[in-house]
């Protein structure tokens, strides 16, 4: 993988993040309350350990 593709995924994770804390507020709620959860069927668990670390 490379560090651009890394670099894209991270930026996927912010982006979800962000939308996550802004549901969270809308509902009342806080954001530490909510948990994502990566499930696939396609990317291997090098792309999933990007998420992690």
């Amino acid at each position: 993988m490379t560090e651009n593709n890394k670099e894209q995924i991270r930026n996927n994770l912010s982006e979800i993040q962000q939308k996550i804390d802004q549901a969270a507020a809308k509902s009342g709620r806080r954001s530490s309350e909510i948990s994502l959860m990566a499930v696939t069927k396609k990317k291997s668990a090098e792309v999933i350990r990007c998420l992690i670390d």
